[in-house]
């Protein structure tokens, strides 16, 4: 009896060492695929290809700075901010993209708005600091992950849309200024 009972608790133990040994497992490798996914902060997509950058990668690629500021709805403006970022022109030379084209930025968990290559080219409405419509300006528009000497952060980021300048200050449409950004389409 004391031999089955010790047999039996031996068994128990290897089992429990094996359910444990398996809970560290599938929890470690979770936990390193969720960093993985973590640490990326931009998908790409163009044709086939799809290409992840992780937040230093961005800044390592050409900066575009200047100030950019919203105009709301009701004519009242937000900003202006001093802005840096990776130049969306930059996306699109890098594919040697020419002819029509057009994005689909991915922002605010599924939200999906378009701009068009005269926007990409940025040529977009421009306001003053009061609201009132200016004319049309070539600003830049720029993916975003710096404002006012900081990163944009978690609330609103850590991307986000924008066009700026460098030649003065301009406000753009709210609509046409993007929070959370995560994914850029190129649609040809």
């Amino acid at each position: 009896m004391k031999g089955e009972r010790r047999e039996y608790m031996i068994v128990l133990s290897t089992i429990f060492l094996i359910l444990v040994a398996l809970s560290a497992i599938w929890i470690y490798l979770s936990l390193s695929e969720h960093a993985q996914r973590e640490q990326f902060v931009l998908e790409i997509r163009y044709d086939n290809e799809t290409i992840y950058y992780t937040m230093d990668e961005l800044k390592n690629l050409p900066v575009a700075a200047g100030y950019g500021g919203i105009r709301k709805s009701n004519n009242y403006t937000e900003g202006p901010f001093t802005c840096k970022g990776l130049p969306i022109k930059y996306i699109i030379n890098k594919y040697n993209i020419s002819g029509n084209y057009s994005i689909k930025v991915k922002y605010d968990n599924g939200l999906v708005k378009e701009f068009s290559k005269d926007m990409v080219d940025g040529k977009v409405d421009v306001y003053d600091s009061k609201g009132r419509y200016i004319g049309v300006r070539n600003l830049v528009l720029t993916v975003i992950y710096e404002k006012n000497g900081l990163p944009v952060g978690e609330k609103d980021g850590p991307l986000q849309i924008g066009f700026i300048s460098d030649e003065g200050i301009f406000f753009v449409d709210e609509s046409l200024w993007l929070k959370h950004v995560y994914m850029i389409a190129i649609e040809t």
